[in-house]
């Protein structure tokens, strides 16, 4: 029996060989790490560790160097692989969208979401998985708004007083990458 889960853009494994649960990180289908723990929570919980300090590491090391075009770009052609099939459907119809405008409703019925909140989700889940790639944490914003949401949306309220709707822009950058790319 094993273990296999998708962790911040890596494959965690965990097998029992003989008394001892072997884990093992891979990054690109590379092993990157490896652990010995006396269960499946404690090698989960140990692999995660080695996971997130070893991104920590990488945004360190990267500093404060703003994300070059060429960077996002590879980014997003990285993570394509992590984001399920509606979630590439949902960012297609945004960047083909006049200006990457939507509405949020719309957003929500692309991304076959219960509700607007999970069109949030979606997003959120993205910029992390981006963020991750790049080894990349965006600066904080003044007004509260999530940096690594930022670097991918922001929205606009429309509608007559009583009436208002939210709309989604995509990125310029993100636009413009994506559209390349040929999500």
């Amino acid at each position: 029996m094993a273990f296999s889960e998708t962790y911040r853009n890596h494959t965690l494994v965990a097998s029992f060989e003989g008394d001892v649960c072997v884990g093992k990180v891979f990054n690109k289908k590379t092993q990157v790490a490896y652990c010995e723990a006396d269960g499946w929570a404690q090698a989960e919980q140990h692999l995660r560790l080695i996971v997130d300090n070893d991104i920590e590491k990488k945004c360190q090391h990267r500093g404060a160097a703003p994300v070059l075009f060429e960077e996002l770009k590879s980014g997003l052609e990285e993570i394509k692989a992590y984001l399920e099939p509606r979630t590439i459907s949902m960012l297609r119809h945004h960047y083909q969208a006049d200006q990457g405008v939507l509405s949020l409703e719309r957003l929500a019925k692309l991304g076959q979401c219960s509700n607007t909140t999970d069109v949030y989700f979606i997003y959120a889940a993205i910029a992390r998985c981006l963020c991750d790639e790049l080894a990349y944490m965006p600066p904080s914003h003044h007004n509260g708004r999530d940096p690594m949401i930022s670097m991918l949306i922001k929205e606009t309220e429309y509608g007559p007083v009583g009436q208002n709707g939210v709309e989604i822009i995509l990125e310029t950058e993100i636009k413009r990458a994506l559209i390349e790319l040929q999500w």
